[in-house]
């Protein structure tokens, strides 16, 4: 997963407009200010710039605290 976690962290600070200094695997992801709009928003950005397909599981945002839960996902989803 590591060749991927600062392409992943790019698209998530982009989408919710949070430095990427001030975003880690322990932010929580509400503190990100990520919604369900903007969690759509990074999952099809990620699609397409990993070249993966996630599963419609991976795509319920009450499954994700924090960062870490959201990388881990993609490990075990598509092992980025």
């Amino acid at each position: 997963m590591s060749g991927n976690v600062d392409k992943i962290m790019a698209i998530i600070s982009e989408a919710s407009g949070i430095a990427l200094d001030e975003l880690g695997p322990g932010t929580p992801i509400g503190d990100a200010g990520i919604n369900s709009i903007t969690f759509i928003e990074i999952v099809v950005k990620l699609e397409q710039e990993l070249d993966i397909e996630l599963d419609d599981e991976a795509l319920d945002l009450s499954r994700y605290e924090v960062v870490s839960d959201l990388l881990r996902a993609l490990d075990e989803e598509v092992g980025v």
